[in-house]
C-alpha cells in the first residue's frame, strides 16, 4: 500500500511538471552506487547512477542549455563542498543525456549557468579551503558540453604552495589540445589575500565576458 501511494504521488508530481526519482537497483563492487529512475514531464523514464546521498535529492527542471525549454537536472553525488549533477536535455522530441568532454564521469561539479554568454561553469574544490581546485567553462554544441577553457590548481612538490594553470582548448580534426595560456606558482602566504585567485579567474574568463 505504501509503495502504491508513493508511486501515485510521484505520478501526480510528474503531471504538474516536476520530475521524480526512485532507486531500482545497486551497482559497484560494494553496491555503493544506486541505479535511479525518474519520470520526465513527457512520461519518459530516465536512468542514471548516483551515490547514496543522491537518492535523497529529487531531480528538478531547469533550462540548462538556454533554449527556452526546461531540462531535467539530476544529482549524482554530494560531498562536504562539492555536488555533482548530470543533465537530460530536451532535443525537441525527447530528453537526451548530455555528454561532456572534460572532467570526471561522476558529473559536473557545482555548476553555474551564465545566460549572458550561454556558458556553463564548474568548479571542483580539492582542499586547502578551495586553493586546490579544477574549474572549467563549457559551451553547448547540440546536446554536448564542450570545454573551451579550464583551470587547474595543484599542490607544489614541496607542499608549501600551489601551481595554477589556465588552459585553452583547441580543436582540430576531432582532437582536443589543451594549451597553457596562463601559469603561476605561489606560496600559501601569497595566496592569503585572494589576489592570485583573482588573477586566475581573470585569465580563465578573458574574452568570454
Amino acid at each position: 500500500m505504501k509503495r502504491l501511494l508513493a508511486l501515485a504521488l510521484c505520478a501526480a508530481m510528474c503531471l504538474t511538471g516536476a520530475a521524480c526519482a526512485e532507486t531500482v537497483g545497486k551497482t559497484g563492487m560494494y553496491n555503493e552506487n544506486s541505479i535511479l529512475r525518474c519520470v520526465a514531464p513527457n512520461g519518459q523514464e530516465l536512468y542514471y547512477l548516483g551515490q547514496w546521498v543522491a537518492e535523497r535529492v529529487e531531480p528538478r527542471l531547469e533550462d540548462v542549455n538556454f533554449d527556452g525549454m526546461d531540462d531535467v537536472v539530476v544529482m549524482t553525488a554530494r560531498g562536504a563542498t562539492n555536488g555533482w549533477e548530470q543533465y537530460f536535455v530536451w532535443n525537441g522530441e525527447s530528453y537526451e543525456h548530455a555528454a561532456w568532454n572534460w572532467g570526471c564521469d561522476t558529473g559536473l561539479p557545482n555548476a553555474v549557468l551564465h545566460a549572458d554568454g550561454k556558458l556553463l561553469e564548474t568548479c571542483e574544490t580539492d582542499g586547502w579551503a578551495g586553493l586546490l581546485h579544477r574549474k572549467a567553462i563549457y559551451r553547448w554544441e547540440g546536446t554536448e558540453l564542450v570545454m573551451i577553457r579550464c583551470a587547474v590548481s595543484e599542490e607544489t612538490e614541496d607542499g608549501q604552495g600551489v601551481r595554477l594553470r589556465v588552459y585553452e582548448a583547441e580543436y582540430g580534426e576531432g582532437e582536443r589540445v589543451d594549451r597553457v595560456v596562463w601559469e603561476r606558482s605561489a606560496t600559501l602566504d601569497e595566496c592569503s589575500d585572494g589576489t592570485v585567485l583573482d588573477e586566475e579567474t581573470a585569465a580563465l574568463w578573458d574574452g568570454l565576458k
